[in-house]
């Protein structure tokens, strides 16, 4: 088989890309834009890499060079990325209630504790992981203020709005 320059070409891009990550993790690795070609820039930034992690700084990239860049730019991505989204939740027909004890109870009560720090009428909120009297309340004002059904019961509607309200108070 041949080795086509088309193939070539989108293997230095890969090493771009990762030399890239890398970079956004180590200022001593320069950040370059991969184009899918082994120039100077590339050279720099794999002698750097290279003296940045106790390789030999050949410019070159051996075998040693590449599984090391593999590593280096998985441990950057998951570092320097946006932060994954979780659905503690579960399915839409879920309904969280007074007296469920459950991580989804849990992290409605830090949502409510984050909002009353802004809006200190929501009453005192304690995470438990319980779902107690006081989260009850807190979640009734809550539903209130955002023009829901105060249940003081988390459904669908209810959460969406906690997580909408919540994710604002992050937003600057």
């Amino acid at each position: 088989m041949t080795y086509t320059s088309a193939e070539k070409s989108e293997h230095i891009r890969q090493l771009q890309m990762m030399l890239r990550t890398v970079s956004f993790a180590d200022e001593n690795v320069p950040r370059i834009v991969p184009d899918g070609f082994y120039g100077s820039a590339t050279a720099e930034a794999v002698k750097a890499f290279q003296q940045a992690y106790g390789l030999p700084p050949t410019g070159e990239t051996d075998f040693a060079t590449w599984e090391e860049l593999k590593k280096r730019s998985k441990t950057a991505a998951v570092y320097h990325s946006q932060p994954l989204k979780i659905n503690p939740f579960g399915s839409a027909v879920n309904v969280i209630k007074k007296g469920d004890k459950s991580p989804a109870a849990a992290i409605i009560q830090a949502m409510l504790l984050a909002i009353s720090e802004k809006y200190p009428n929501m009453g005192n909120i304690t995470v438990s992981g319980s779902f107690d009297s006081s989260s009850e309340i807190a979640l009734r004002r809550f539903q209130k203020l955002c023009g829901l059904p105060p249940t003081g019961e988390a459904d669908i509607f209810t959460w969406n709005c906690l997580a909408r309200f919540f994710n604002s108070l992050n937003e600057y």
